[in-house]
């Protein structure tokens, strides 16, 4: 019967058992016997089957095995053999490790068939006993403790903070240079009225049609809205069991529940602090300054903001202040308008002589406007002094 284990013979290795015995491949098996190089094979009368005896494989093993001291006989039985990787593994030691004790003769005998080498058992028992004697244990010494590691300091941390009519609104501690924040305030009566209307929204109906669909549909099927590319979400036995508790009693009890759910959460964002006015944003001197027209809050250009526009009661651009910036202005508040006026000349020559172009925009932008800036500079272009 085709692909059935034949039963071995005594006295026989089969080849597999051969291969298997000396930890050698079948094609380097048949590698050797092309060579002439392999352990001698007997035919069996009446059957188209090679077998090796033990005595021819015993034969073959004592031609390939390297000259060792062996152990004395029955202290070991075993045969076999590591390969060099085994044999690392079983010592625990590197491949590097192996190589440089073979460079120093040091390590364990190798029998080698053809480009393979390989180390009988009895080799490595006889390797690990001379590095145990040459090694005796020694007293582990206490050692003291290795002192901590101490982090490199990173770059100085600036403390910012936002006013709005003289009260802090928020704080920042950072590396980075800010120039300027943005504070918004939401319409405490907009999300009032949003959290109790007692009206559908619409997007109700379109969660209660996508949670019926989901509830009619198969294990295994393609979730309803997907995608047909990878169809990767695919409907599963919890997804339909959560569809139907959502669409239990109808869709008047589903809006029901979503209505309060925004009515909870609601008071909780009141509880939090949520609609006092706060910092949503913090700004780089390269940043551009925003606009807010509050006719016009669709056009106000900051992610946050714009998600849902209509909710925000107002916004405003502060300048972000600093602790240094504190101890500064006080110093400059008490110089003489003299004094002051020759501190800024000084400023303003040392950005023009070192080409500060970016950061003279910055100084315009923020105290001009955007707008107003271009439009002064049009028209005073000069040609440049040689």
């Amino acid at each position: 019967m085709a692909g059935r284990k034949r039963p071995s013979i005594p006295g026989y290795y089969s080849i597999r058992e051969f291969c298997e015995r000396y930890s050698v491949s079948p094609s380097f098996y048949y590698k050797m016997q092309k060579e002439g190089g392999g352990p001698r094979e007997t035919v069996l009368l009446g059957q188209r089957r090679k077998v090796i005896a033990h005595k021819a494989a015993e034969a073959w093993h004592a031609r390939h095995n390297p000259p060792v001291t062996m152990v004395k006989a029955g202290t070991s039985g075993d045969n076999r053999y590591y390969t060099i990787e085994e044999f690392c593994k079983q010592y625990r030691i590197s491949h590097s490790y192996y190589y440089q004790m073979q460079n120093r003769g040091a390590g364990p005998g190798e029998m080698k068939l053809g480009r393979k080498k390989l180390i009988p058992y009895e080799a490595a028992e006889i390797w690990r006993r001379k590095r145990e004697a040459a090694s005796p244990p020694t007293p582990i010494e206490p050692t003291s403790p290795k002192p901590a590691r101490t982090k490199p300091a990173g770059p100085r941390k600036i403390e910012y903070v936002a006013k709005l009519d003289g009260a802090i609104l928020g704080r920042r501690s950072s590396p980075n240079v800010y120039t300027h924040a943005i504070i918004a305030q939401l319409d405490e009566e907009v999300e009032r009225r949003y959290a109790y209307a007692a009206k559908p929204q619409e997007y109700e109906r379109e969660w209660f049609d996508h949670y019926a669909a989901v509830a009619k549909s198969k294990i295994g099927e393609l979730y309803p809205g997907s995608s047909t590319r990878g169809q990767t979400h695919l409907v599963t036995a919890d997804k339909i069991n959560d569809a139907k508790k959502e669409i239990a009693g109808g869709f008047k009890a589903f809006h029901a529940r979503q209505r309060q759910e925004r009515i909870d959460d609601f008071e909780r964002d009141k509880r939090d602090g949520r609609f006092e006015p706060r910092v949503v944003k913090w700004l780089r001197p390269e940043d551009p300054r925003p606009k807010f027209d509050p006719d016009k809050q669709s056009e106000w250009k900051i992610p946050v903001l714009t998600y849902n526009f209509s909710r925000w009661k107002f916004a405003r651009y502060v300048p972000a202040e600093s602790v240094e910036h504190f101890s500064i202005a006080e110093a400059f508040a008490k110089l003489s308008e003299t004094t002051r006026r020759t501190i800024l000349t000084d400023i303003c020559d040392k950005m023009l002589t070192r080409h500060a172009w970016d950061e003279i925009a910055a100084l315009l932008m923020r105290e001009l406007g955007a707008d107003y800036a271009a439009a002064m500079l049009k028209g005073r272009n000069e040609a440049p002094s040689e």
